[in-house]
């Protein structure tokens, strides 16, 4: 899991450094304003992309050490409840899972497929972002000081871009970007990676 989430960051963040090595090499020409355009884009969908992909391979990690349902942590069998429910053809059908749940504490807990659960919405802004998180038992504190930047100057100029719109932005701010954008995905592999070290996906024991 630890080279998985090491060779998602590392081919990302080399296509962004590379990309912005191009771009201030172009600096005095006219390529430049299209380098730059195609940058956001594309420093955007490293972001996404790195989230989705390494929270369904965490999902699939979890899943795969097959905790048992009173080890569990709560995020994790909130999602189980909630697939069992949302599966039930009837009500009787959920009830019986809930019983089981109870009566057989010990048994084992099986996850959600992983694309069941992560869902980008195709604009990962910070409410998204948030919730993905939640879902998954990672803490969210970091990202919230940077709800801002991430929705204003990373989605909404992605979007805007996307969609066809005239936007001129200087070199620096599209270096503040992309660094933005690699700082946040350093630090979502350092959560994943924390989260699997400590087990932090099996619920905390009484002291």
């Amino acid at each position: 899991m630890d080279t998985f989430l090491t060779e998602q960051l590392v081919w990302r963040r080399k296509e962004l450094h590379d990309l912005k090595t191009l771009v201030r090499n172009k600096k005095e020409s006219t390529e430049v304003r299209p380098l730059i355009k195609g940058g956001v884009v594309l420093a955007y969908s490293h972001w996404e992309g790195y989230v989705k992909e390494t929270s369904e391979a965490y999902i699939s990690y979890v899943s795969f050490c097959e905790p048992k349902k009173n080890e569990i942590a709560s995020n994790f069998l909130a999602l189980y409840i909630i697939d069992k429910v949302r599966k039930s053809k009837e009500l009787s059908e959920c009830v019986e899972d809930i019983i089981s749940l109870i009566n057989i504490p010990d048994g084992k807990c099986p996850i959600p497929k992983a694309k069941d659960i992560i869902n980008s919405e195709s604009n990962l802004k910070s409410e998204v972002l948030e919730k993905i998180m939640n879902q998954i038992g990672l803490d969210f504190s970091f990202y919230a000081t940077k709800r801002n930047f991430l929705d204003q100057s990373v989605l909404k100029l992605r979007n805007a871009i996307a969609h066809g719109e005239q936007k001129i932005l200087e070199i620096d701010k599209y270096i503040e970007i992309a660094d933005f954008v690699i700082e946040l995905m350093e630090h979502y592999k350092t959560l994943l990676q924390d989260a699997i070290d400590k087990k932090m996906y099996l619920r905390k024991k009484s002291s």
